[in-house]
Parts: C-alpha cells; sequence; structure tokens
C-alpha cells in the first residue's frame, strides 16, 4: 500500500504530459502510485501514458470515454490505496521534494489538508510569478481558509475523503471549490507548508482561461449555483458566507462578457439573476454574529433580514457562542448574560 496516491486526469494535453509524469516520478518521495484517467482524449495522451507505464510500474492507467474532469478524479479517488491523495493537472507540474514535503507537514501537525503557500504560475514566455495567495479570495469557515479555490495545490488524508464520501461533481467545471467547501463542512484540519512548490501552466491554450466557450461558462454558473445552494442549506457552519457569495457572484458577472451565442446570453442572465436571488442571507446577519451588538440592535437586524423567524433562536445561539466561546442555554438560562 503506497503512501502517497497521485491522481491525474488527462484530456489532450500531450503537449505537458511527459513533463508533469517526470516530475511525479523523481520525486525524493518515491513511495507512491500514479493513478492517471485517461478521459476520452483524442491525441496522443494515451500512447503517452502507455509508455510510462511500461518504464515504470507506479503508473496505472483508467481509459474511459470523456466524462470531465470531475468524474475522472471521483475514480481515481475510488482507485486510490495511499495514505494521502495528490490532485496533479496534466499540463502543471511540481517540484521534486513537493510530496516529500506536503506529506511531512501533515504527519507533523495530524492534518487533513495541507496547503503550499508556494504555487508558481507559469505563463507563455516563460515568465515565472509567485501566486499571491496573502489577498487571494477562498474559502473561509471559523479558523480555516483555504488562499485559493483548488485542489492541485493541496494534499489530502484519504481516510478523511473516504470516511465522508467528499467528491467532485460530474460534468461540471471548476469543480474543485465545491470539493473544498464538503472538506471545510466536514470540519478538515488545515494546515500551510512554506517549502513544497507547484507550478501551475498558464500557457495551456486549450484551457477555460482562453477558449471560455458558452458551454463551459453555463457549466460554470451551474457550478456556482450549487456551491451557493450549499452554502445557504449549512448556514450556521458557513459564517463567512457573504464573502464566500459575493467572490462566486462577482466572478459570475466577469465571465457574462464571453458569452457569444444570443440565446446563451439570455440564459447566462437569467442564471446570474439565480444567484442573485439565491443569496437568502443578508450581509447585516454576518455583522451580528461577527460584531458585537446589544441585544435591542439584534433584535433589529433580525426584524429587517430576511432570515425565516424560525431561525432567530439558533442565530442567536450561534451570535452567543461566537462571543463567548460559551454554549447559550435559551431554553433555561442561568447566568446574568443568558437572561439578557
Amino acid at each position: 500500500m503506497p503512501k502517497i496516491s497521485v491522481i491525474v486526469p488527462v484530456y489532450n494535453t500531450a503537449q505537458y504530459l511527459p513533463q508533469c509524469l517526470d516530475s511525479i516520478i523523481n520525486q525524493t518521495f518515491n513511495d507512491i502510485e500514479i493513478i492517471c484517467i485517461n478521459d476520452g482524449s483524442t491525441d496522443t495522451s494515451l500512447e503517452i501514458l502507455n509508455r510510462y507505464a511500461i518504464k515504470d510500474t507506479r503508473v496505472k492507467i483508467i481509459d474511459q470515454t470523456n466524462h470531465g474532469a470531475g468524474y475522472s478524479r471521483n475514480e481515481g479517488i475510488k482507485k486510490a490505496s495511499g495514505e494521502y491523495i495528490a490532485f496533479i493537472d496534466a499540463d502543471d507540474w511540481i517540484d521534486e521534494a513537493f510530496l516529500e514535503k506536503s506529506l511531512n507537514t501533515a504527519k507533523e501537525y495530524d492534518a487533513d489538508i495541507v496547503e503550499t503557500t508556494k504555487s508558481y504560475n507559469v505563463y507563455s514566455d516563460n515568465n515565472v510569478k509567485l501566486f499571491n495567495k496573502k489577498n487571494a479570495k477562498g474559502f473561509t469557515y471559523e479558523e480555516n481558509y483555504f488562499r485559493r479555490d483548488v485542489i492541485w495545490d493541496k494534499l489530502f488524508k484519504t481516510e478523511f475523503i473516504k470516511k465522508h464520501d467528499i467528491t467532485f461533481p460530474n460534468g461540471l467545471c471548476h469543480n474543485d471549490a465545491f470539493f473544498l467547501l464538503q472538506c471545510l463542512f466536514f470540519n478538515a484540519k488545515t494546515t500551510l507548508d512554506n517549502e513544497a512548490i507547484y507550478y501551475h501552466n498558464k500557457a495551456n491554450e486549450t484551457s477555460i482561461r482562453f477558449k471560455p466557450s458558452d458551454k463551459k461558462l453555463l457549466s460554470q454558473l451551474d457550478m456556482f449555483i450549487l456551491e451557493i445552494e450549499f452554502m445557504n442549506s449549512h448556514f450556521f457552519t458557513f459564517y463567512d458566507y457573504y464573502h464566500n457569495y459575493h467572490k462566486l457572484l462577482h466572478t459570475a458577472k466577469i465571465k457574462q462578457r464571453y458569452i457569444k451565442d444570443k440565446e446563451n446570453k439570455v440564459i447566462y442572465k437569467n442564471k446570474l439573476n439565480q444567484i442573485k436571488q439565491l443569496n437568502k442571507y443578508p450581509h447585516t446577519i454576518f455583522g451580528i454574529i461577527k460584531d458585537f451588538l446589544t441585544s435591542s440592535r439584534f433584535r433589529e437586524e433580525l426584524k429587517y433580514s430576511k432570515a425565516d423567524s424560525k431561525e432567530y433562536p439558533f442565530l442567536l445561539k450561534e451570535w452567543y457562542k461566537k462571543k463567548t466561546k460559551k454554549e447559550l442555554n435559551l431554553e433555561n438560562p442561568i447566568t446574568f448574560n443568558e437572561k439578557i
């Protein structure tokens, strides 16, 4: 049983695949299995995978018809036998010590997820630039924060993923974030590594960045709707819902200009309005939970909020816990603070 299962979804990346596989095979930590899912490639990607599988028995190939990256990663998770899982994109590559350093950090802090602070964007002119994660918008839950809503710069504990049946949505673009939202909901213990280095390929002209087709952009909106509905249904877990929601809405508005077909423009606009309507909880609620408010102000804010009155006791308990770090006995208050 290998220590780390490296999952690589492959679709028409023959130009970059050798560099990716070489970077994985030549890791300083070699107790790994490399699960490559050929997702119906029409170029020479499968031939390249077969050549590497002959040279290195750690390379395992799953050949399937085209289903998308989410489906492919789910198939990889099913086959993974390692204690940890790393997801590497087939057009990216990693530093030779990426897995070893990520693993050491995971062991040191007994973490469910390790995220590197050193992921570099590599552009077509070979310009390499460190991604500034300090100002990046990720997803937040209590003290845990992913500085970037992608899965490829992280190491995951397999037991945690399989215990909670965390999977990627099938057939939707940009499904990394939903995978991470599930991890946060199940209270994954996260930590950062400051030495492991990941190289993210920004020069691949087949990616959605260069060819944002109407189909992919509409799929991305469906993904956003799924994420927001998930946060809505788990509102009392995601205290920073306001930040997360507006991050998605901002991205959706920007991508609108890439839609070409007139009918798709109408569809996109309708989906965008659907996203706006899904903003179930206004910012005032989060002000209540996060900031110090008097009891009268608390009632005033609830009065004008969109929250259902049945939710008031829950909101009050959550607000009290955030402020005092104690549970509120609302049904039978004993202390002075509880009675107020």
